[in-house]
């Protein structure tokens, strides 16, 4: 049963929720309410994660089914993806709640299926654009218009999807290099071990040392060679593509970790990404280490790489 002074509990309950970790969590603490509070029996949150330090927001997902819709989270996502693509899983929402009647007929179908005499959507906004929105059902209609206080806690889930997004900015912004956008060391170096708990066919870790930028930066400036930078990372990360990820070691060395999608030889590897690198501009060297082959941890495939990109730097200087 609904509480007795919901706006009180509302109050209270959503204190808590800034120290969610993640979005996930902040569903869960807020479908809870909602059911204990509200008598919403029935439920799901979609979102859109946004976009952190210029990487692509990521597509609508569906987050804490509960009540009849319990384990149909796939059949739920299928559905929000079909909306999302004509486009408008996001326009259409009802801000308020809604009876039978009112609805379309293949949503009242549905409705009488699932035993839901009412539901509404209501946006979840960031930084004014909505990026996503809870979906309530219920099998009685309330006795009570709470439309202004579940519009409230969509406000306040709103608000601390912010503060999740920016504490997550922040985390990411100290794992990045600040003039390319790599990873740097630390966030590289986070992300080694998941990379390589898994099967892959082949696992390649390299090593990418610049030839030129000393001379650059004597010749041009600094301006010019932090432009040689610049490019090289997004060279690297066409390269890469969804396969591998990137990181700036220091000065004008780069160390990339990727997936290949079939096994080729150290060489031949150096030699394409040496290539890629070439064909946009870019001198220089490469060396490549297998995972599982010339090591099973992070030092000891990066001082393989390094003794390869070594040996192709010797082979090219004349005489």
């Amino acid at each position: 049963m609904p509480e007795r002074d919901p706006a009180g509990a509302l109050i209270r309950r959503s204190r808590t929720w800034s120290q969610a970790a993640d979005e996930g969590e902040l569903f869960r603490a807020a479908s809870s309410m909602l059911r204990e509070v509200f008598g919403v029996d029935t439920g799901y949150f979609v979102y859109r994660r946004g976009s952190i330090l210029g990487e692509p927001a990521g597509p609508l997902q569906v987050y804490e089914p509960w009540g009849v819709l319990s384990g149909r989270r796939e059949e739920i996502a299928r559905r929000v993806v079909r909306q999302d693509e004509t486009p408008g899983a996001l326009s259409g929402l009802s801000e308020r709640w809604m009876d039978l009647s009112e609805v379309p007929p293949e949503v009242r179908s549905d409705w009488k299926r699932w035993g839901v005499e009412q539901g509404g959507s209501w946006a979840l906004t960031f930084r004014g654009e909505r990026v996503g929105a809870m979906v309530l059902r219920r099998a009685r209609r309330a006795q009570d218009d709470d439309r202004d206080l579940v519009s409230l806690c969509a406000v306040q889930t709103s608000l601390v999807l912010e503060l999740i997004s920016a504490r997550r900015a922040a985390e990411e912004a100290s794992e990045r290099d600040f003039l390319t956008g790599l990873w740097n060391r630390r966030g590289f170096l986070e992300r080694i071990a998941g990379a390589t708990s898994g099967g892959h066919p082949a696992l390649f870790i390299g090593v990418v040392d610049l030839d030129n930028l000393k001379e650059t930066n004597d010749e041009l400036g600094h301006p010019e060679g932090d432009r040689l930078l610049r490019k090289t990372a997004r060279l690297l990360r066409e390269h890469l593509g969804g396969s591998g990820i990137a990181c700036r070691w220091g000065g004008d060395e780069f160390v990339i970790l990727q997936s290949a999608a079939a096994p080729c030889s150290p060489h031949h590897a150096a030699r394409r990404l040496e290539e890629h690198l070439a064909a946009g501009g870019v001198t220089a060297s490469a060396g490549i280490a297998v995972w599982g082959e010339d090591g099973t941890s992070w030092e000891e495939c990066y001082a393989a790489a390094d003794r390869r990109l070594y040996a192709r730097k010797m082979a090219r200087q004349p005489g």
